[in-house]
């Protein structure tokens, strides 16, 4: 039997994965390990020194001593202008997500034409999920929306997903009134209250009680947001990522300022 052949393309991507896991572990370790090393290697040099008295080991152990002292201000000013360029990266990805979305919905309140405040209407919903996911602009993030259905007959009130932004995978969870996570996801809607877990590996029954931790799923983290006006609750805004981390407490109140922007446009569009 010939063996499996391999993936080139899986192959390179581990190997992009395996190196990027080993730069995040630099960056947190290296004032330590520099520092480490420069103290290791001093002693070792004036150990020398003073077995040889060659002036070489007094001169080597100045340099890494001096090495050791510099690193962990040297370390601290790189961290700082890297957090500089990524908060300056995050605050224009959030104008380029934000922009389309706010002009689409001024075009939406103009409107009068009842017609041609439902195209609007769609146009803006599909905005407000490409602005959720822009926060992080990442390929791994996807942004959902749940449109609440009313209670027919037999069927009670639930929540349904109606449209999806980002990676291929498309959710596909309802959450009905009457089943404890569909109970609990309209406790919040009805609170107004938003729902951001870190790492779901993490989360215990609990906290969001229906949690089934055994189930499936194709994300790690997500946030979730009620799209909700004073009276009225129109459904819930969700963005979810694969990889811890991805999503934070910024992400967590971004989330929710386009929810009430997407609330507004479904109410000026489907006025009771």
């Amino acid at each position: 039997m010939s063996p499996p052949a391999t993936c080139g393309v899986c192959s390179r991507g581990d190997h992009a994965v395996s190196l990027l896991l080993v730069y995040k572990w630099w960056i947190k370790w290296r004032t330590t390990i520099v520092v480490s090393v420069a103290f290791i290697l001093g002693a070792i040099f004036q150990a020398l020194l003073r077995e040889t008295k060659d002036p070489l080991w007094l001169v080597l152990s100045i340099v890494v001593g001096l090495a050791g002292v510099l690193a962990v201000p040297i370390f601290k000013d790189l961290d700082s202008k890297a957090e500089k360029r990524l908060l300056e990266a995050y605050q224009t990805r959030i104008h380029d997500s934000l922009t389309p979305l706010l002009q689409l919905h001024v075009q939406l309140a103009e409107a009068k034409d009842p017609n041609q405040q439902r195209k609007l209407l769609q146009r803006l919903l599909q905005t407000c999920l490409v602005a959720a996911t822009g926060a992080v602009g990442d390929a791994r993030v996807r942004a959902s929306y749940y449109r609440v259905q009313p209670r027919a007959g037999r069927r009670k009130e639930r929540l349904t997903p109606e449209a999806s932004v980002g990676r291929n995978d498309v959710a596909t969870s309802t959450f009905e009134k009457g089943t404890k996570a569909g109970n609990e996801v309209f406790r919040r809607l009805n609170v107004n209250e938003t729902t951001f877990i870190r790492d779901i590996s993490e989360l215990e029954g609990s906290a969001l009680p229906g949690w089934n931790k055994a189930k499936k799923r194709d994300y790690k983290t997500f946030i979730s947001v009620p799209v909700r006006g004073e009276q009225s609750i129109y459904g819930m805004l969700t963005v979810d990522s694969t990889e811890v981390g991805d999503l934070t407490e910024y992400d967590e109140m971004y989330v929710r300022c386009v929810g009430l922007l997407l609330a507004s446009g479904i109410a000026i569009a489907t006025p009771e």
